[in-house]
């Protein structure tokens, strides 16, 4: 696939929020959203979302079935004609297709996209959830310019706290 040129940079971005999150043996699965920051309202009929998990550290709450882990958020909430795919690309990627079949078309807000459920698998730490890759199509399945965001972190925390004088 070709990546599309967009001739100025985009205004809208994909991102994880995990920041302030916080896995520990009394919370051991966390679910940490993935948010559409629009800046523009080109009606939308489909986003693609490739992100990264430090595997070092975090792993789907659900390992092997990756559907089982990342749900839809209310992004497409009022729309029935929806359809959201899982791939796992290996090593901690995993790729989130959201489309609107057919019609109606025209999403016109931001918001959440998908929660990924995360656990912990290294020591305490933290560790990372990084877009790596957006595609974004509008209702004539035409590109629309947006960036991946920032990488947040997840915080683990495994070893107990003492508590005392």
């Amino acid at each position: 696939m070709t990546p599309t040129v967009f001739p100025a940079p985009a205004v809208s971005s994909i991102a994880a929020a995990g920041d302030g999150l916080c896995l520990t043996p009394g919370r051991p699965c966390v679910g940490v959203p993935v948010v559409y920051t629009r800046g523009d309202s080109t009606p939308l009929r489909a986003v693609g979302v490739t992100f990264q998990i430090d595997t070092t550290m975090l792993a789907l709450c659900t390992p092997g079935v990756p559907a089982a882990s990342i749900r839809a958020g209310a992004w497409l909430d009022g729309y029935t004609n929806t359809l959201l795919q899982v791939t796992d690309n290996g090593g901690g990627s995993y790729t989130v297709d959201q489309t609107l079949l057919g019609q109606p078309c025209g999403i016109t807000t931001g918001g959440e996209l998908f929660t990924v459920d995360l656990a912990a698998v290294g020591p305490d730490g933290a560790g990372s959830i990084g877009v790596t890759s957006v595609r974004v199509r509008d209702c004539a399945n035409a590109p629309v310019p947006a960036g991946a965001g920032p990488p947040s972190s997840v915080n683990v925390l495994g070893t107990p706290i003492a508590v005392g004088p």
